[in-house]
């Protein structure tokens, strides 16, 4: 499986959920305010990835401190997540509208570096 350039990334709230056109979650990451984040495919390429090893999509935070926090796997789900930590409610719209769920502070905690 080869997936250089713009092909499809996994969205779902697992790495083994449905798959959706990789610019739809470059856009996704582009919405976060507060805080720089970016998809990290190299380990979701056969091309890239070391060989053998499972394809991986990653995130990276960048905080304001200049620190980065890898996080490998991601998901789609991982975006909404930053998207409502850094968004406050009224400013939400659709399914975003929500408050964080206690069940996913914990995976928050972990994109932002928090173990």
């Amino acid at each position: 499986m080869t997936l250089c350039g713009p092909t499809s990334r996994i969205l779902g709230s697992s790495p083994e959920s449905a798959h959706v056109p990789s610019p739809i979650l470059h856009v996704q990451a582009g919405e976060i305010k507060g805080l720089s984040v970016r998809l990290d495919e190299s380990r979701f390429c056969s091309r890239c990835a070391p060989k053998g090893a499972p394809l991986l999509l990653g995130l990276v935070v960048r905080m304001q401190d200049g620190t980065e926090v890898h996080t490998v796997p991601a998901c789609g789900w991982d975006l909404i997540l930053l998207y409502q930590f850094t968004t406050p409610l009224a400013q939400r719209k659709g399914l975003d509208a929500q408050p964080i769920l206690p069940q996913d502070r914990v995976r928050l905690a972990e994109l932002l570096g928090n173990p």
